[in-house]
């Protein structure tokens, strides 16, 4: 049978498209490759589906060969499983079959329904239902990691998630219409725990094509550690920011304007190709930090974010274990 965490992916990213499933246990039901007929309900278009369910721990047009020979027979084939590389997704649209994976990438081509998502970790768009709107573009992603990491900005006046944010007040008013228009929040503003999650992984997914790419200001090689204090406000994420839970090896820094002071002292120098430490620009302000000044830690979403974007299976890794411990980060 199918894993708890691939279960839970699986089920929020079905969530984020919109979709419920009539029979809440079908997805823990399934075995590799078999078929089982379950109803889907997308909630913006108001439709049920009948879908023929198949787990395909291998993502590949060879492997479910035999469910695609039989699909003219049975309702649309949809085809989920933990991964789908880009070529095995080509082939599945081609072909008609719809697919989920674990990471959110997903086609889904049935009735009036159209959702396409692809890109592990590109910036994350969803077309057909909504015009295709880029829900995580870096102003929209500003808005939701700070709803996401204060929720108690919702019930403030949207001029202080605005502030917060660092974007304009019509940017965070739209980003708010958005989010009710894709389904992640209900009346006045607020999000139950399914919603919130499904966006939370929308966000760290999204994150490293998108917001954090933007915000890069300098690479440098040097001393790692991470300094004792500083003149200006720097906020420590990634790996530094765990050390408890692996051996740090690069720093990542958030700040807003370039520390002179401890590029000097610690005789950093600009290295592109492999840098030991990396400076981003700060796209937040904290709402509830009486003091800013000098050395403090990122927001743990940040932190998970980060980790999970490294291409380093150390920080991967620690990034799952840094989840699970950290009760801002977990499902309930």
């Amino acid at each position: 049978m199918m894993d708890g965490f691939l279960i839970e992916r699986l089920a929020r990213n079905l969530y984020e498209y919109g979709f419920d499933i009539r029979d809440a246990s079908a997805l823990s039901r399934l075995e590799p490759y078999e078929q089982n007929v379950v109803s889907l309900h997308h909630r913006l278009s108001r439709m049920s589906l009948n879908v023929t369910l198949t787990l395909a721990p291998n993502m590949t047009v060879s492997a479910v060969a035999e469910q695609l020979h039989e699909r003219k027979q049975q309702p649309p084939l949809f085809v989920v499983g933990p991964r789908i590389t880009e070529r095995s997704a080509a082939i599945f649209r081609e072909s008609g079959v719809s697919y989920l994976d674990a990471g959110g990438n997903a086609y889904i081509a049935i009735g009036s329904i159209y959702i396409d998502v692809r890109g592990r970790r590109g910036e994350l768009k969803v077309e057909g239902v909504r015009g295709g709107v880029n829900l995580m573009s870096p102003k929209r992603a500003q808005v939701i990691f700070s709803i996401l990491t204060w929720e108690q900005l919702l019930y403030e006046p949207v001029r202080v998630l605005a502030q917060v944010a660092k974007v304009s007040l019509g940017q965070a008013q739209q980003t708010l219409q958005l989010l009710e228009q894709y389904g992640f929040m209900y009346g006045s503003q607020k999000m139950n725990i399914y919603q919130r999650e499904a966006l939370l992984e929308q966000w760290v997914q999204a994150y490293p094509g998108g917001l954090k790419a933007k915000q890069t200001l300098h690479h440098f090689a040097g001393d790692y550690s991470v300094p004792e204090e500083s003149m200006v406000p720097l906020v420590v994420s990634g790996e530094s920011a765990v050390p408890r839970l692996l051996r740090p090896e690069t720093l990542t820094l958030y700040c807003e304007t370039l520390p002179i002071d401890v590029i000097r002292s610690r005789r950093w120098v600009r290295e592109e190709r492999t840098p030991s430490v990396l400076l981003y620009e700060k796209f937040w302000s904290d709402p509830f930090a009486l003091d800013e000044k000098g050395v403090i830690e990122a927001p743990p979403l940040l932190i998970y974010a980060d980790l999970l974007a490294s291409q380093d299976s150390r920080q991967r890794e620690a990034a799952s274990e840094y989840r699970r411990g950290n009760v801002e980060l977990r499902a309930g």
